[in-house]
């Protein structure tokens, strides 16, 4: 196979991925995600610098440059998660377990630190022979990074899937869907797991391979890469999207909560007006009428004040609305929180799920359940919590209560916030109602 082939192959590749790079560092949509996709690029574009570099015979020269990319080629599957979370608008704690992210790097610092302690006459006899055979120790570091580079793949995939069930209800699906990102880390991971191994037994006899086809498939992969992110309106579109869809709910809110009571106002009002001898029953209903309202103003007001998005203020009007709601219904109750309650700031999202699953929790308990008593509590650990509620009712019929909207809706809200929700018929009738294990925030 004549050299000059995939030396100017290596060119091509190198200039289109430091093109692609420099057009997501200035694209002003989506900043975040096409920095860290940028750093992606270039971090590929260095290692075909290394390939130009072996096949001009100048690669022992400047060694060190190919020692870097090996240890650079680690910090694509890390930027290819965190590429994956910006995408999603999620976060990933590279904090935790932080050893486990450091520990692929072991092998190929050793690999550039060996250099260090051997003469020229060795560094250039090792290049002349890489022209020709793959060294062990190089497909050893390219295994090892395959590996790695799967792991983040099966991560990224868990990212993709749980942003896909947070828009699953919402009306922008279709605009801000990442299925193409699914799918391309899919076939990413499958030549991790299949298409990479096969290359590496290839390149002990057919060096070409290295040089030649495995920067044909990849450029053909992060090519789609490119193009779909260029286009990709980005997290910042979806929050216009989600401010634009508050403002509508906010409007029919106001119409639905407060318009309705304020015209029943004004015609008991004008009732009251012709009939001098008003009675009682009418001046009550008007009393009634402008205490619900005020509740609906408070309840609307309070969902609108980011002041409210921390789990302690949360849960005080978790505590508030349930033994207010139970105590108009006739139900008596049991509350047991912790004594200390986390402050930690949480997103409007899960505030806003949390409360509709509530609400619709205790509308069946008064409404279906015949109950007398409920119990409430709450379980908190480091990065999660859960709720149970649980009555002394009838219990309910599962496959009845399957058909209906009402356990569907609540059951996709826990989800999206990132929890578990079960309903679970007690021995001595009842029911517990459980939202488990959703994170803060």
């Amino acid at each position: 196979m004549p050299l000059t082939v995939p030396y100017y192959l290596a060119w091509i590749c190198m200039i289109h991925l430091t093109l692609f790079a420099c057009i997501l560092f200035f694209k002003k949509d989506n900043r975040k995600a096409n920095r860290t996709l940028g750093l992606f690029m270039l971090i590929l574009a260095s290692i075909h610098l290394s390939h130009i570099l072996m096949l001009s015979g100048r690669a022992y020269r400047f060694h060190w440059l190919n020692e870097l990319c090996f240890l650079l080629l680690y910090f694509e599957g890390p930027l290819y998660l965190q590429y994956t979370a910006d995408m999603t608008g999620g976060r990933i704690s590279w904090k935790r377990h932080a050893w486990l992210h450091l520990l692929p790097f072991v092998p190929p610092l050793l690999f550039v630190a060996s250099f260090a302690f051997k003469d020229p006459a060795f560094v250039r006899a090792y290049y002349d022979i890489a022209l020709t055979r793959q060294p062990p120790e190089a497909v050893f570091l390219l295994a090892v990074v395959t590996i790695q580079m799967t792991c983040y793949m099966i991560w990224s995939i868990r990212v993709l899937r749980r942003y896909d069930r947070r828009i699953r209800g919402e009306s922008y699906r279709r605009v801000m869907s990442l299925r193409w990102l699914y799918l391309l880390t899919l076939i990413l991971l499958g030549f991790s797991l299949v298409g990479v191994p096969i290359l590496l037994v290839l390149i002990r006899s057919d060096i070409s391979v290295l040089y030649i086809y495995m920067p044909v498939i990849t450029m053909a992969i992060y090519l789609v890469l490119f193009y779909k992110s260029i286009n990709f309106p980005g997290t910042e579109y979806e929050k216009k999207l989600v401010r634009e869809q508050e403002r509508e709910k906010i409007s029919r809110d106001m119409h639905d909560e407060l318009g309705a009571g304020i015209t029943r106002i004004a015609l008991l009002s004008e009732i009251a007006k012709r009939e001098p001898a008003a009675d009682a029953r009418q001046l009550d209903e008007i009393s009634g009428s402008a205490r619900q309202l005020a509740h609906n103003l408070r309840e609307i007001v309070w969902g609108l004040n980011p002041q409210n998005d921390t789990f302690d203020n949360l849960m005080a009007h978790v505590r508030e609305y349930t033994a207010g709601y139970l105590d108009d219904a006739g139900i008596t109750s049991r509350i047991y929180f912790p004594e200390h309650i986390p402050d930690t700031r949480i997103s409007h999202e899960l505030r806003r799920n949390i409360c509709m699953v509530l609400k619709e929790a205790l509308h069946n308990i008064a409404r279906h359940a015949q109950a007398s008593h409920v119990e409430m509590v709450l379980k908190t650990a480091q990065h999660h919590f859960s709720l149970y509620i649980t009555d002394n009712g009838r219990g309910f019929d599962a496959e009845h209560a399957a058909a209906g909207n009402g356990l569907r809706n609540m059951r996709m809200r826990t989800e999206l916030s990132g929890g578990r929700f079960s309903v679970v018929p007690r021995q001595d009738a009842g029911t517990t109602l459980s939202l488990e294990y959703i994170p803060f925030g």
